[in-house]
């Protein structure tokens, strides 16, 4: 949130800020890692069409990560790349005249991928079994108001790092743990960062 992340600011960087909102009980095992209808987050879609990369700061000094960085943000990015794939896919069956030479459906990157040292093997599976079922809450919520401007602002698919204490961790994504390091020409990169001492 925008008073958590102004902490860690200059103040002359402050109107370069973009508020968002990502709870951690939406990524908390009781609340069946939740897509919050209420929490789209879309500033930050557009902040990142300008700028390519952001870091989102939060603090736990009770995890090595807070939930929201290690569950809900990994939901929503997979939420948002599938969505943006389903709506684009509508689009084009609308506009059959439709010359979309940016987008590459095999290329598209709609994985899910959560930080290894904290989201088990196990723990995986089970959120990726219900991200489907998230995309379809979304899709037929109609939250997304204008999906035209979502297809044409999300033109890369998302991805998140997550850096605690200055080291970069490694990702799960179907299983394997590896150290990324994510071409900025094809993904929006949100770095998730925790500042604070476990």
């Amino acid at each position: 949130n925008k008073n958590c992340g102004s902490w860690y600011l200059p103040p002359d960087e402050l109107t370069t800020s973009t508020e968002v909102y990502f709870k951690s009980s939406d990524g908390h095992i009781t609340s069946k890692y939740a897509f919050s209808l209420k929490r789209l987050n879309l500033p930050l879609i557009e902040l990142l069409r300008k700028v390519s990369s952001c870091f989102l700061v939060d603090s736990s000094v009770r995890k090595i990560l807070p939930d929201s960085f290690s569950r809900t943000i990994p939901v929503w990015c997979c939420v948002m790349n599938r969505i943006v794939q389903k709506y684009r896919a509508e689009i084009l069956r609308l506009d059959v005249n439709s010359q979309d030479d940016e987008f590459d459906e095999d290329e598209w990157d709609t994985a899910l991928y959560t930080p290894a040292s904290i989201v088990s093997p196990e723990e995986y599976i089970d959120i990726s079994s219900l991200i489907n079922s998230r995309v379809e809450l979304l899709h037929s919520s109609k939250a997304i108001v204008n999906p035209a401007w979502l297809v044409n602002t999300l033109n890369k698919p998302l991805r998140p790092m997550w850096i605690v204490q200055g080291e970069v961790q490694s990702y799960t994504n179907s299983l394997q743990s590896k150290n990324s390091r994510i071409d900025e020409d094809k993904y929006f990169t949100i770095i998730c960062c925790n500042p604070s001492h476990y």
